[in-house]
């Protein structure tokens, strides 16, 4: 508890020490900006900014559009992957909100400090943001509000991305000449990666794959540019007024004439990126909808596809003895829309004991509904431990922000922290060691192949002993003739 509130001299002085002015330090200093591609709003002098912009696009771009193509060239999909409840933990763990948090509680140790970077930056890649944490003077010279919009840009990128790249695949197949000049080297270059495949659904599946990615940025902006708080203006009388401000900017009037525009940009995000999304998975499976559909023409084939990314590893109703769980995949899109605004109305430390409640909730669904086809049974366990994981380190988190100053147990908390922090690389490790094992006589005979053809020696064929190779040689080299 505070004995003495500051007065207006003492809260002056605290906000120039951060380069701040305005009703609770809520905007930067004239000639100052705050930081624009980090997980906090430092103010810093930002002389150069014009500069500036070019070095963000580098950062900010460059590496995503590198990761677009390598998403598109490997055909990934993780919206329907085992993974997606790895990756869904790491965007958690590197989401700005509990990057912050770890990054001051690590702060007065220097090497794991390091190390928690580098680990955010390796999670942070599926957040969309690429070496995040090490870009500590990019200032721009804008205010709050655009600072936080612009990661909406780098959230809309890689789908903008997808989007562009079908079109001109589709104009390519028609024999645009325009499009053929342009698309010929790329069209080249991907056929020189991979032989016989469909770019279309592959693109279709990299959108798949970049939603996805993209709906905790889309959540996080759209609730930092929401979310209020009180001000509270202490009278002589010893009375009081308030009034509603955004939490960031704490001298911007909630829905005022500044903060409107971003308000409806939020709004209209999230209802375009996170709920109807979430309806279409929640309806799509339905035939009332299926029919509803097909009394309009269009390229429903794209949609069928995209939706097929999302739900084609859930029952589908046709195995004997199930239900159709197509509509599971919209529970955990849920799930990350009731954890955000859990933390939009209460902005403490009770959030995070509070956001262990709907994800203990879904393991519990999980483990109950079974969703995941009979192939796919070990699906249900992947996703269930990864969400009873992140409610333990929700309550960790917790505890490393209630209990440093009442116990001594701070120690304690700090272990279990970066345990579950490193649990997704320690899970890599493991998976990595499985696959090699279970792969393991392949590997065996291609080490062979190797060091035979590296020493002038055909490589011993299939069933054939080493020492039948010695003692008959020359028998051995009729039947390798004659097998050849």
């Amino acid at each position: 508890m505070l004995g003495v509130l500051p007065n207006a001299s003492q809260l002056n002085e605290i906000c120039a020490s951060m380069n701040r002015v305005g009703t609770l330090c809520g905007r930067c200093k004239s000639n100052y900006s705050a930081l624009a591609y980090s997980f906090n709003l430092t103010c810093i002098a930002c002389p150069d900014y014009k500069l500036n912009w070019l070095k963000y696009m580098v950062a900010a771009y460059l590496p995503l559009t590198l990761f677009c193509v390598a998403i598109i060239l490997f055909k990934i999909n993780l919206a329907s992957s085992h993974f997606y409840a790895l990756v869904t933990y790491t965007q958690v763990i590197a989401m700005p909100v509990t990057s912050r948090i770890m990054l001051d509680d690590f702060e007065g140790f220097t090497t794991p400090f390091v190390v928690i970077k580098v680990i955010l930056s390796l999670y942070g890649v599926w957040n969309l943001d690429f070496f995040r944490p090490f870009y500590s003077n990019l200032c721009l010279g804008i205010g709050v509000l655009p600072t936080l919009a612009l990661d909406y840009a780098i959230a809309v990128y890689p789908l903008l991305f997808m989007v562009v790249s079908y079109i001109m695949i589709t104009l390519y197949d028609r024999n645009y000449r325009v499009i053929i000049v342009l698309w010929s080297p790329v069209q080249a270059l991907l056929s020189r990666f991979r032989k016989n495949w469909n770019i279309r659904t592959s693109v279709i599946d990299a959108f798949a794959t970049f939603f996805l990615l993209s709906n905790i940025k889309f959540l996080s902006v759209s609730f930092d540019l929401l979310t209020p708080t009180f001000v509270y203006q202490l009278h002589k009388s010893h009375g009081y007024t308030s009034r509603l401000a955004l939490y960031y900017a704490a001298d911007v009037e909630y829905f005022g004439k500044e903060h409107l525009p971003y308000a409806i940009l939020a709004v209209v995000t999230l209802v375009a990126f996170v709920l109807v999304p979430v309806a279409v998975l929640i309806l799509y499976p339905f035939k009332f909808f299926q029919r509803l559909l097909n009394l309009f023409s269009g390229p429903w084939y794209i949609l069928h596809h995209f939706m097929d990314s999302f739900q084609g590893c859930f029952k589908d109703g046709m195995e004997p003895g199930t239900r159709d769980c197509r509509w599971f995949h919209s529970v955990y899109f849920l799930c990350r829309f009731v954890i955000f605004l859990l933390y939009g109305a209460t902005l403490s430390s009770m959030f995070f004991f509070i956001a262990g409640i709907p994800l203990v909730l879904v393991t519990l669904l999980t483990v109950l509904a079974q969703p995941f086809k009979s192939s796919l049974a070990h699906y249900n366990l992947i996703h269930a431990f990864f969400m009873q994981l992140l409610a333990l380190l929700s309550v960790c988190v917790a505890g490393l922000n209630v209990f440093n100053f009442y116990t001594h147990h701070y120690g304690i908390f700090l272990l279990f922290t970066v345990m579950l922090i490193l649990a997704p690389l320690i899970y890599c490790v493991l998976l990595v060691i499985y696959l090699m094992y279970k792969s393991r006589n392949g590997i065996l005979k291609a080490v062979v192949k190797l060091k035979a053809g590296r020493r002038g020696y055909s490589e011993v064929s299939a069933g054939e002993e080493v020492s039948d190779k010695i003692v008959n040689p020359q028998d051995c080299h009729e039947r390798n003739q004659a097998n050849f």
